[in-house]
């Protein structure tokens, strides 16, 4: 009876600390800018990486093999697992690594357990160790998260970056130029502190720059440097039926509605371009003419106090949108009873919206909105950067740069006037 007594105790303390058939220790989910910034600092290498292809290895797990978009940290290793030379350590675009020892983000019951499956397609923040040479995932399922914008900044603050700065203003209106931004050092051990990318990269012939750095353009309702109504070009020059309207601006985010700017044409056909923010992260773009009220609705955020880049392409009965150097939408120019019209009649749109029109082109190609900027940058540690924040701020423009640092080259003449 004791024997008896004994083996059921026995099985009872097996039962209690027999493995479940999921590992005892699962890797962490990634749910908050916390995870990834703990994450981004325990792993030896991270990265920003496209899923080129995927495949199952021993023990359930799955390797990857990615092009190598950007490196957070670990630049040195990357470096030696792959064999590269040089001494640039920031600029290792599209290089191929391959990356083992995820595991499947199911658990055994079909349920999803947390972080990003490998998709192929998908870009990715990858968190990695060196395991005999190779790249290994940390911790498997906390070992990737897709890439976004937020997750990015993330990772940066996590290494010791403070965000960076807007991007500077296109230094030429046209036949490629450059843009920079540059963020701090906080508590920092790797990485660079300058980012450059290329800008209006399309032939000058026939482009009309309306507003160039340096105007020092503010638009409230709409109405321009307290003008009664909007920007109205020459009256030597029309706005044509197929074109680019590339614009950086800053809206400052009070309201959720109002009108950005009137873009006037003053000769006939008179047609009026309108830009308005119509929700917190919605648009309207208007094409008024004597025959037509039309517009289109483009799900973008402008009113958040950051300078963006958009680019609108018109042709045709289309509307092409990049926000940001990023395709958005491609949308259908629709009947619109509510557009201003060409007489600039005021609507429910006329709030206190606040922006600065920094730089305004007008490009004779509807396909120029892909080459206002590009999502592709250069890294660079610039150590006199850090010799800047030092001196008298009063040498800031408007802009945050340094004033004779990134002087803007005006290539096209100007052909438009207050009204």
């Amino acid at each position: 009876m004791r024997t008896a007594t004994a083996l059921t105790a026995a099985v009872a303390v097996l039962a209690c600390c027999r493995p479940h058939t999921l590992p005892a220790a699962r890797a962490a989910c990634l749910h908050t800018a916390k995870d990834l910034q703990a994450q981004a600092r325990a792993s030896e290498v991270v990265l920003k990486a496209l899923a080129m292809r995927v495949w199952p290895e021993p023990d359930g797990l799955i390797g990857g093999h990615f092009a190598v978009m950007a490196v957070y940290k670990g630049a040195r290793t990357v470096k030696d697992v792959l064999r590269i030379g040089g001494a640039d350590l920031f600029n290792m675009h599209d290089k191929r690594m391959n990356v083992t020892g995820f595991r499947d983000d199911f658990t055994g019951d079909g349920h999803r357990a947390c972080g990003a499956r490998v998709t192929v397609g998908t870009y990715y923040v990858l968190f990695a160790d060196v395991v005999n040479g190779r790249l290994v995932a940390k911790d498997g399922q906390a070992a990737l998260v897709e890439w976004t914008d937020s997750n990015e900044r993330s990772v940066w603050h996590g290494l010791g970056w403070g965000d960076w700065s807007d991007w500077s203003a296109c230094n030429v209106s046209c036949d490629t130029g450059l843009q920079y931004r540059h963020r701090r050092c906080l508590k920092c051990t790797q990485g660079h502190n300058k980012e450059i990318r290329k800008c209006n990269d399309f032939p000058c012939d026939g482009a009309m720059e309306l507003i160039s750095p340096g105007d020092h353009v503010r638009a409230i309702g709409g109405k321009l440097n307290g003008s009664q109504n909007g920007y109205s070009l020459l009256s030597s020059v029309s706005i044509p039926n197929t074109f680019s309207l590339l614009i950086t601006l800053r809206v400052e985010p009070k309201v959720d509605f109002g009108t950005v700017f009137h873009l006037f044409s003053s000769t006939e056909p008179l047609k009026t371009i309108t830009l308005e923010v119509s929700g917190p992260d919605l648009l309207r773009v208007s094409v008024n003419t004597k025959e037509s009220n039309r517009s289109v609705l483009i799900a973008a955020v402008l009113a958040d106090g950051i300078t963006h880049q958009l680019g609108l392409g018109f042709q045709k009965d289309e509307i092409i949108t990049y926000l940001d150097c990023r395709w958005v939408t491609t949308e259908t120019l629709m009947q619109n009873s509510y557009a201003s019209s060409p007489e600039y009649d005021m609507d429910v749109f006329e709030e206190s919206l606040t922006a600065d029109l920094v730089q305004m082109i007008v490009v004779p190609d509807p396909t120029a909105v892909s080459d206002q900027c590009t999502v592709f940058r250069i890294a660079v540690l610039d150590t006199e950067i850090v010799k800047t924040k030092i001196r008298d701020k009063s040498q800031r423009d408007t802009n945050g740069i340094i004033k004779g640092e990134h002087e803007t080259k005006r290539t096209v003449s100007k052909h438009s006037k207050f009204t």
